[in-house]
């Protein structure tokens, strides 16, 4: 029974010590989805990567497309597209072998816009080009020396949102909106899995 319990104690060690976090290691995951509704088809595809420069500091961020449309099978419709660029760093303490919560910060840059389209014929609805900034906070738990669950939350965003419009009779119309976001939504805070290297 000695024999038992000293090699379970040995492996539950050497599986804690090695569901560490650290330098040298990487972590990714990401988004796809596909929609299909009534109104809308969408698709969103969206990796993110972080890698660990110190024991505690990692860096990463996504990268990501998106495109929808509305009216599927119809010839009239909007179809919009989207790039994402999203830089971030991560701060962690550790709360034991297998959880760590973080501070995380992040530059998000997106661009993209939609074109109206009637039969073959297509028009420029609006370009948009959008900044964020975001300060955020979550826990990562270690399922096991692979797998990682991440509970994020927001605290601060600031957006910048600027549309331009092509104008009837020509010219473009450029329109800009500011927004702020402070505080913490525990009814929507984002979920993630992530898979360690």
């Amino acid at each position: 029974m000695k024999i038992k319990l000293t090699i379970l104690v040995a492996l539950f060690t050497v599986q804690a010590t090695y569901a560490q976090i650290g330098a040298g290691n990487l972590f990714a995951g990401g988004t796809m989805e596909i929609v299909n509704n009534t109104n809308t088809n969408s698709f969103t595809f969206s990796p993110t990567a972080y890698y660990f420069i110190s024991d505690q500091l990692a860096i990463g961020g996504s990268v990501g497309f998106q495109t929808w449309r509305n009216n599927p099978g119809e010839d009239d419709y909007t179809r919009t597209n989207f790039l994402h660029i999203t830089p971030a760093v991560r701060y962690f303490w550790t709360l034991t072998d297998q959880a760590y919560i973080y501070g995380q910060g992040s530059l998000g840059l997106s661009f993209g816009g939609a074109k109206n389209y009637v039969g073959n014929t297509s028009t420029d609805a609006y370009d948009d080009t959008n900044l964020r900034l975001g300060v955020g906070t979550g826990v990562m738990y270690l399922l096991s020396p692979s797998i990682g669950v991440d509970l994020g939350l927001n605290l601060f965003s600031f957006n910048r949102n600027s549309r331009t419009t092509p104008q009837i009779g020509g010219g473009e119309q450029t329109t800009t909106d500011n927004s702020f976001r402070l505080g913490i939504n525990t009814l929507s805070p984002s979920f993630g899995l992530y898979y360690f290297f």
